[in-house]
């Protein structure tokens, strides 16, 4: 028993294994074990985390989806709000923020890009600064600071993607709303639970 919680504490601490823990039973989710690949499309707002001009290691992706999954499942225990189980691909994740409510995750490697989908308007900015936050997080404590990356966001009226400053000084929309920074404002049900603290808890 002490041998499975160490092996417990180790994956979860190198980010490899989230806990899912919503129904009152312990369960956990690794998707570096699952094999299946998703072939399917998603529909949403779009924004990139491009590796192409350095490198994507082996297990970002999966270390990503761990956090992501953590971070929202906390939140939802926090604020007693109901969320379904993620849906896990080798490539792919569907991760719901609260019910009804949807952002999807794709690991593009022969792109370097790994690529979110939002659903829903109103859950663009505070989605945005959660993951760019999980993911500098992943670059300090598993990359030593060694990786780098391009945040982009997609430009619904031309197609194109735009580097995250640029999309800044224009005030992009849907990225960026008002006073030209991305917010954490959360305009759902049961507020923004702190992103910092909670990584910091790793």
């Amino acid at each position: 028993e002490n041998h499975v919680e160490f092996l417990v504490d180790v994956m979860q601490h190198s980010m490899l294994m989230s806990p899912w823990n919503l129904d009152q039973k312990e369960h956990f989710i690794i998707p570096s074990m699952i094999n299946r690949n998703f072939t399917g499309s998603e529909k949403g707002f779009q924004f990139r985390f491009d590796f192409s001009t350095t490198f994507m290691p082996s297990g970002l992706f999966q270390r990503f989806v761990c956090l992501s999954i953590s971070y929202f499942a906390s939140r939802s225990k926090q604020q007693s709000l109901q969320m379904r189980k993620p849906d896990i691909f080798k490539n792919f994740a569907s991760i719901e923020m609260e019910a009804n409510l949807r952002f999807y995750v794709r690991e593009a490697s022969e792109l370097q890009h790994i690529v979110v989908t939002i659903e829903r308007m109103e859950a663009v900015e505070p989605v945005v600064a959660i993951l760019c936050s999980i993911m500098k997080k992943i670059n300090e404590d598993f990359s030593n600071e060694g990786l780098s990356w391009k945040t982009e966001m997609l430009d619904p009226n031309s197609g194109n993607f735009v580097l995250y400053n640029r999309a800044k000084m224009l005030r992009l929309k849907p990225w960026f709303q008002g006073n030209g920074s991305i917010g954490t404002a959360w305009n759902t049900e049961g507020g923004y639970l702190d992103v910092e603290g909670f990584l910091d808890s790793f």
